[in-house]
Parts: C-alpha cells; sequence; structure tokens
C-alpha cells in the first residue's frame, strides 16, 4: 500500500508576508534537502519518512537521518 504524504514548501518570504508561523516536518526537510543536494552530487536519493539515503556510483552510499529536538 502506497501511503500519499505532502510536502509543505515555505520560503522566508512567504512567512513575512502573512505573519504566520508554519511547523515543519521531518518529511518537508528532507525533501528539501533532497532537491538542494540533487544540484551539487551526481547521485541516487531515496527517502523515507525520516530518513534520506543517498548513493554514489563508486559504491558510497550515506544514511541522512533527521530528529527533532524540543527545547
Amino acid at each position: 500500500m502506497n501511503k500519499q504524504i505532502k510536502h509543505t514548501f515555505v520560503t522566508k518570504t512567504d512567512v513575512f508576508d502573512k505573519q504566520v508561523e508554519i511547523k515543519i516536518d521531518i518529511f518537508d526537510l528532507l525533501s528539501d534537502l533532497k532537491v538542494l543536494m540533487n544540484e551539487y552530487y551526481f547521485a541516487t536519493f531515496e527517502s523515507s519518512e525520516q530518513s534520506l539515503v543517498i548513493g554514489f556510483d563508486n559504491g558510497q552510499r550515506f544514511r541522512l537521518s533527521l530528529e527533532e529536538i524540543h527545547s
């Protein structure tokens, strides 16, 4: 079963113009990092709800995991 996940993308301008507080979740942040990293690296990117796996042609693979920190 495929779970449909919606990505929220909000720029600084959007927040300032509307004066709203936007809560970004881990999937949103990982999705944005995936797009940015795709501009700099020739690699494959596999994402889940809490991690991003980056694979390079030379066989190297990295897992980038995020965790929200509550203060």
